[in-house]
């Protein structure tokens, strides 16, 4: 039996949306949202870097899904956990602080009982259009030393519209070669494709 309970509060202006979920291992056991003055975060601008084909990896695809659709897979931590790992991980715990500085944490569990945190650190926040986020920081822009996946990026996501579709576009940018090739080994094209195949299947 799957139990949730919500909490739910508002401090200063700011909501903070928490639920848990107990039940199946494979299934989301937690998902936190904290969305604060939204307005702030996006008076923070970063320029989009030119791509350095040696420490970058795209990954672009038109998709049928709006970018309203897009941003919400993105944002929502009840929706990503459904979506953001290719089978037969699963995501199994989510939180979202939707800001400059917020937390972008997830926890990725395997078929055979791995386990990967996820500790990152949104660098921008543009509304329905962009996001940009770190793994070499945690929340308040606190620098990590451990990146957790074993190599430093940032990545940023991009959502346009494109003759009545959505240009969805990865940016991820790595500290040296050897990061940007562990990161392509490890199924990056692949991983990122069968990822959004789930989420136009899981929308659509």
């Amino acid at each position: 039996m799957t139990h949730c309970s919500p909490f739910v509060s508002v401090i200063s202006g700011t909501v903070d949306f928490t639920l848990r979920i107990t039940g199946s291992p494979k299934k989301l056991r937690e998902v936190s949202i904290l969305r604060g003055n939204r307005g702030l975060g996006n008076l923070f601008r970063m320029s989009l870097p030119n791509i350095d084909p040696k420490l970058d990896l795209v990954f672009e695809r038109a998709t049928e899904l709006s970018g309203v659709q897009m941003w919400d897979a993105w944002t929502n931590p009840l929706t990503l956990p459904k979506w953001f790992c290719p089978r037969p991980w699963w995501v199994t715990a989510c939180r979202i602080d939707l800001r400059a500085g917020g937390e972008f944490f997830t926890v990725m569990e395997g078929p055979g009982e791995e386990r990967m945190e996820n500790h990152g650190c949104y660098l921008e926040v543009v509304m329905g259009r962009r996001l940009v986020w770190t793994n070499m920081m945690s929340a308040g822009f606190r620098p990590r030393v451990d990146q957790g996946m074993g190599f430093p990026f940032v990545a940023r996501i991009t959502f346009a519209p494109e003759d009545g579709k959505t240009i969805y576009r990865a940016v991820v940018s790595h500290a040296d070669e050897a990061g940007g090739k562990q990161h392509e080994a490890m199924g990056f094209q692949e991983g990122w494709g069968l990822a959004l195949q789930q989420l136009e299947e899981l929308v659509g």
